[in-house]
């Protein structure tokens, strides 16, 4: 018999005005920017975008990977 699946909690989150990121609703404040002044926001905020910037180059390089790989087994196939 196999084990039962259970889902875990679901999280309640509000988005901060201020830095634009998640955080619980349970908090009063905002977790990543409460405690910072405006020139540490602006050091916080440019390393989000840094991030996404990143992780977007990522996107694109695995999406040209699986286009090589689906080229290369259709090719293998033909053959």
């Amino acid at each position: 018999m196999s084990p039962i699946f259970i889902p875990p909690p679901i999280r309640r989150t509000k988005k901060c005005m201020r830095c634009g990121q998640l955080y619980p609703k349970k908090a009063e404040q905002c977790i990543h920017c409460s405690h910072l002044n405006d020139q540490e926001l602006e050091e916080l905020k440019q390393q989000i975008e840094k991030t996404h910037q990143s992780n977007k180059q990522l996107g694109k390089l695995f999406l040209y990977l699986s286009a090589i790989v689906l080229i290369g087994m259709a090719i293998a196939l033909l053959n």
